[in-house]
């Protein structure tokens, strides 16, 4: 199987070219390769590559910038994937396109189900969802979506990396513990991809590791692993934070139909994070 992965150079995209690269034949492309706000170079990247797949990773994910950059973000977030869609449409391929949990309310107080109505709360979530609603028009059920959330890996800016940056730097920790989700590894989303077009997926899904907790219980999981569980850690809440974009406080998402579909099984949040902190050779020695 031949596929494509658009936004290869972000932190989801290199774990997922590395992943797939192990069984198919795979080719990266980000913005130097194509730019795919232009319809014509999203059309002859399909058509210069050929892929049996694209699995769309790119997108304009800085949440609280989008607020004051709506087009910028719309651009990317929704005018591309539809011209991507279109490509896939005219030249044969299938689409896996990532989304978010942002494209809900988080209102609710169970996990969100794949058939749940979004509402999203800020300009990230609401381009994400034109985004989604472009691939439904253009490729029906011939297409398939995954929402995820609270991404990290070693190959961007993340939560987990930044708690790290203050720990280092010796500056407590105030973190909110009034959210809700679960803390995504990008090396097992990426195992959970491949499934995905291994499987032939089609639809709407949901992917995260399994579990869930606050993002103070993230920190305070962090700090434990590293072996400083004595670290300055604080809880706030969102409201204290005051940042541009509203953020849902539910994030949990039901991943039982990817589960059913795929036949994988994302490992446990603890477990990821425990991967990820060995990978970049920060997990203390009696935590390994």
């Amino acid at each position: 199987m031949k596929i494509l992965v658009t936004g290869a150079a972000g932190m989801l995209g290199r774990d997922l070219v590395a992943e797939l690269k192990l069984h198919h034949e795979t080719v990266g492309a980000d913005l130097a390769d194509a730019d795919l706000t232009d319809p014509d170079a999203a059309r002859e990247l399909l058509r210069r590559h050929t892929p049996d797949w694209v699995i769309n990773c790119a997108a304009y994910t800085k949440v609280d910038q989008a607020e004051s950059e709506p087009e910028q973000a719309r651009a990317i977030n929704a005018t591309a994937v539809r011209h991507l869609a279109q490509a896939c449409l005219d030249e044969y391929a299938r689409l896996l396109h990532l989304s978010t949990d942002y494209v809900f309310d988080g209102a609710g107080a169970e996990p969100y189900l794949p058939v749940d109505e979004p509402n999203p709360q800020n300009v990230y979530g609401r381009t994400k969802l034109e985004g989604e609603q472009a691939v439904r028009e253009l490729l029906e059920t011939d297409a398939a979506i995954v929402r995820t959330a609270w991404l990290y890996g070693p190959h961007g800016a993340n939560f987990v990396a930044s708690v790290l940056r203050q720990i280092d730097a010796g500056q407590p920790l105030q973190v909110v513990n009034d959210q809700f989700g679960a803390p995504t590894y990008t090396a097992h989303l990426a195992a959970g991809l491949r499934a995905a077009v291994e499987n032939d997926l089609r639809g709407a899904h949901h992917a995260t590791n399994s579990g869930d907790g606050s993002w103070f219980d993230v920190a305070a999981a962090i700090c434990e692993l590293i072996g400083r569980p004595d670290h300055p850690l604080a809880a706030t809440t969102s409201d204290r934070l005051s940042r541009p974009a509203k953020r849902p406080a539910n994030s949990r998402l039901d991943t039982f139909s990817f589960e059913a579909a795929t036949g994988f099984v994302m490992p446990p949040w603890r477990d990821g994070l425990r991967d990820y902190l060995r990978r970049i050779k920060r997990l203390a020695g009696s935590a390994a």
